[in-house]
């Protein structure tokens, strides 16, 4: 579940927790869909016609796109991801360490230097490689 810091405003939630929070937290008359893709959404003002990728095509009174960072649910509702993202100067690249999971060492080792970071994040049954680096934007 949620980990916290050191700092009180600090609080980290796994996508895959955070999923199942809010999955859980919903009527059990809410459609959620996996595995799937959105393809096209219409929002006439009274609901929402949505298409997927496998084809199915419903109508739906709320549409929550939770597909990531570059979200296709975003970009047909708001447009291009360029109109809105900034770079802020720094890359990361996050990954799944199955093999770091059931280590008896808790730490999180960092490796820090100017412009450069690399870590193991463990947390739960989860343990993560996490690296940073700041560069000009590369799009």
């Amino acid at each position: 579940m949620a980990e916290t810091s050191d700092s009180d405003d600090d609080i980290e939630i796994a996508r895959e927790d955070l999923a199942n929070l809010l999955a859980e937290a919903l009527p059990a008359d809410a459609t959620v869909l996996f595995r799937d893709s959105v393809e096209s959404l219409v929002d006439d003002g009274t609901g929402v016609d949505v298409r997927l990728l496998s084809g199915r095509a419903e109508r739906y009174d709320l549409v929550i796109g939770a597909d990531g960072l570059h979200s296709m649910v975003r970009r047909l509702t708001f447009g291009p991801e360029s109109r809105f993202s900034k770079h802020l100067g720094v890359y990361a690249a996050i990954a799944d360490l199955p093999g770091a999971v059931g280590s008896a060492e808790r730490h999180n080792p960092t490796y820090n230097f100017p412009g450069h970071m690399a870590s193991i994040m463990r947390y739960h049954d989860k343990a993560l490689a996490v690296f940073l680096f700041r560069s000009a934007d590369c799009r």
